[in-house]
């Protein structure tokens, strides 16, 4: 299968990468239920050479692969190094939660962290909204739609149910930060590499919690009882927010 982007003429292709046979099994079950086309690999090596081989449009990379081979972290980084110009949208599943090993992955180039065990529908709605995001369409290149609302990245501009939200440059740097990342975990290390300059020294949780509280004041119903930007304790924060 010669490479080429996702189009409405083919179905999207996943790699999935797992030493377990059970899970890679598992995961494969879900996928092909939802109409992808699934490749699987156990090692990091048969991930890379995969890759080469196929045209895949998503990769689902469980992190606890061998130490004593290419950790899952590894094919992460390779994934990225070796593709700089790739959107290859990747997923990575483990059974650690720490907010070191999310921020790793993050920081390596994963687009979404799946902590096992996971809800399966909501996995495979992720997997959706990733082969959305990395596959826009020309009219939309500009244009965020998340629930109810919507995000003009040429003008700058927010509405909430067809009215217009006024935010300030950084209030809308943030929430347009969510609105690329919906139902992602993002740490605060994150959210101050993408908002604010890594080196800035006033960038730290406490000034991410003043700008939350302001903008919760003007896109939630509840301020105090949050719906959409929820609080993930000890890492980060959450955009609750399907397509």
């Amino acid at each position: 299968m010669p490479k080429s982007h996702l189009s409405k003429e083919k179905r999207a292709a996943i790699l999935v990468v797992d030493d377990r046979k059970e899970a890679l099994k598992l995961l494969r079950d879900s996928l092909e239920q939802s109409n992808y086309e699934v490749f699987t690999a156990e090692t990091g090596e048969e991930a890379l050479i995969k890759l080469d081989q196929y045209s895949i449009d998503l990769v689902v990379l469980d992190l606890g692969l061998p130490i004593t081979k290419m950790s899952g972290m590894e094919v992460c980084r390779r994934i990225r190094s070796e593709r700089k110009e790739s959107r290859l949208p990747i997923i990575v599943l483990s059974a650690r939660g720490d907010k070191n090993t999310i921020v790793q992955a993050l920081d390596l180039g994963a687009d979404d962290y799946v902590t096992k065990p996971f809800d399966e529908e909501e996995f495979t709605a992720r997997v959706k909204a990733l082969l959305r995001r990395s596959n826009p369409t020309d009219s939309t290149d500009t244009i965020l739609i998340r629930g109810p609302f919507v995000v003009d990245q040429a003008q700058k501009s927010v509405q909430r149910g067809g009215q217009e939200v006024q935010l300030k440059r950084t209030e809308y740097k943030l929430f347009e930060l969510f609105m690329m990342h919906p139902r992602q975990t993002l740490p605060y290390e994150t959210i101050i590499r993408r908002v604010w300059n890594a080196h800035d020294q006033n960038a730290d949780e406490h000034r991410i919690q003043v700008y939350i509280h302001h903008l919760r004041q003007k896109i939630e119903v509840d301020p105090r009882q949050p719906q959409f930007i929820t609080t993930v304790h000890g890492v980060g924060y959450r955009f609750e927010v399907g397509e």
